[in-house]
């Protein structure tokens, strides 16, 4: 059972898309637990979360890190996910972020690809989405 975290702030742009991608996932059974943590959001940001079905925790304290442990502390999933919500997982993105946790409970966390629409992550003469392809596991410590 995974959660997935989603850090946002004044997001509306962009979240209905990832939202909508994780609720599309090729094994739909692995998602437990969808929290959006509205970073002191002033647009739709809340609202769009919960048209998808959203967990919406409010974090006062800017940052992702902040707003990534604000949902920590109410995720209730065996594996937890992050994203950010301007990125697009991919349709198998849960299975294969969540496989090497999954066969392999040694494992402690894992990086996987994403589309982001960061036009800073973009190639200059390039207005789609980058795709980040590092892949990343960190075993557990002794």
């Amino acid at each position: 059972m995974l959660s997935v975290i989603i850090p946002a702030r004044n997001a509306a742009e962009h979240l209905g898309q990832c939202l909508a991608a994780l609720r599309q996932q090729t094994h739909p059974e692995l998602l437990h637990q969808l929290i959006v943590v509205d970073n002191g959001s002033t647009d739709d940001t809340a609202a769009i979360a919960q048209q998808h079905g959203a967990t919406v925790v409010h974090q006062p304290k800017r940052g992702a890190a902040a707003a990534r442990n604000a949902g920590l502390a109410i995720a209730t999933g065996d594996i937890i996910c992050c994203t950010d919500a301007d990125c697009t997982p991919t349709a198998d993105w849960l299975a294969q972020i969540s496989a090497p946790l999954r066969e392999h409970p040694h494992l402690t966390a894992c990086k996987g690809v994403y589309l982001t629409q960061q036009k800073s992550l973009s190639p200059a003469s390039s207005n789609s989405s980058t795709k980040t392809s590092t892949t990343t596991c960190a075993p557990s410590p002794p």
